[in-house]
């Protein structure tokens, strides 16, 4: 019989440690505090960045939320991030990407309030097999997901559709660091239906609707959605074609439902964690 890796079971297990944590923070007068950042309506980005301020809020976490226009120019836009860094009143940053292409879109967080965890020298501690700095929450997630439902990494052959910068490089680098043997593919591999068949675990995480079918994966095998696309009616979809693979799966993520609702969650963790290393002031941000 398939399970199925509902993401509210793993959120609301991560929450309840991570209130402890914050229980922690207030007996040393501490309380997070959260700088969200956005260019521009991105209606787009709003449902996610309710989920997140709910998060916030639950737990406790300060957030203010600065919005510019389109038009703010580059100069002006990087002085405000200049002072945002500087801030010893924030340890974390939220930036709604992408930007307007007129505006720098690099090195733009101090990597000790990169929340997100896609800053290069967060990337870069993780290829030493790190795992104590901030981490790139989306694939944070999926480790979490896999780890709740004890899904065996070490000798597991996991294939990762999708190789961007935020969820497919830096998620095999953390598969890796765990004993998989990690395959990465993307929408343009040749023959990939062939590729993912061999595959224990199947990660897809294009945006591609309806990208992975019964015939890309063997009986058995975990499937974790990452995908998310939105239809002309409004209605969330994954890369997964839910309904026929579900017959093949053991374990298997929903969309909406499963990775989505802990992202957010492992968003705040990152939020903690940042706090903390700003109270032991650490020695590896200052040496950078």
């Amino acid at each position: 019989m398939t399970v199925l890796m509902v993401g509210k079971k793993v959120a609301k297990y991560k929450m309840e440690y991570l209130q402890d944590e914050m229980n922690y923070l207030r007996s040393k007068g501490i309380v997070p505090n959260v700088e969200i950042i956005r260019v521009g309506g991105k209606g787009d980005a709003r449902t996610y960045e309710n989920s997140i301020k709910k998060k916030f809020d639950y737990l406790g976490i300060r957030h203010h939320e600065s919005i510019f226009p389109e038009e703010i120019t580059d100069k002006v836009f990087l002085n405000f991030m200049k002072k945002k860094n500087e801030d010893d009143n924030i340890h974390g940053i939220l930036l709604f990407r992408p930007l307007p292409s007129h505006l720098t879109d690099h090195n733009l967080i101090v990597p000790e309030k990169d929340i997100e965890g896609t800053a290069p020298f967060n990337v870069g501690k993780i290829m030493n097999g790190k795992m104590n700095g901030l981490l790139a929450c989306t694939p944070l997630a999926v480790m979490e997901l896999l780890s709740y439902y004890r899904i065996v990494l070490q000798g597991a052959h996991v294939v990762i559709v999708g190789h961007s910068a935020v969820v497919g490089k830096p998620l095999s680098i953390m598969l890796l660091n765990h004993g998989a043997t990690v395959t990465i593919a993307h929408i343009y591999t040749k023959n990939l239906e062939e590729i993912t068949r061999e595959a224990d675990i199947v990660i897809s995480a294009t945006g591609k609707r309806g990208l992975i079918t019964k015939n890309h994966i063997k009986n058995g095998a975990v499937v974790v959605d990452v995908g998310i696309s939105v239809d002309e009616s409004g209605k969330v979809h994954g890369d997964v074609l839910f309904d026929e693979v579900i017959e093949k799966a053991s374990y298997i993520t929903p969309v909406p439902g499963g990775v989505g609702d802990v992202t957010t969650t492992m968003l705040a963790s990152q939020v903690l964690k940042a706090t903390k290393l700003a109270m032991s002031k650490s020695r590896e941000y200052q040496l950078q």
